[in-house]
């Protein structure tokens, strides 16, 4: 398994928001450059929309 954390921010004049995700490869022992599959966990996202 090999694990990436990314942080997404986007910001406009009257909103803003910020997402941190998780991406997990899951890969076999065999191949360990190939990916079987990715699973994307959403762990904390925050918004504002003042002007919303």
């Amino acid at each position: 398994m090999a694990g990436t954390l990314r942080s997404i921010v986007r910001q406009e004049p009257d909103y803003a928001v910020s997402t941190l995700v998780l991406d997990i490869d899951i890969q076999s022992a065999l191949w360990p450059h190939v990916s079987f599959w990715t699973v994307s966990m959403q762990l904390v996202r925050a918004e504002c929309g003042i002007g919303r």
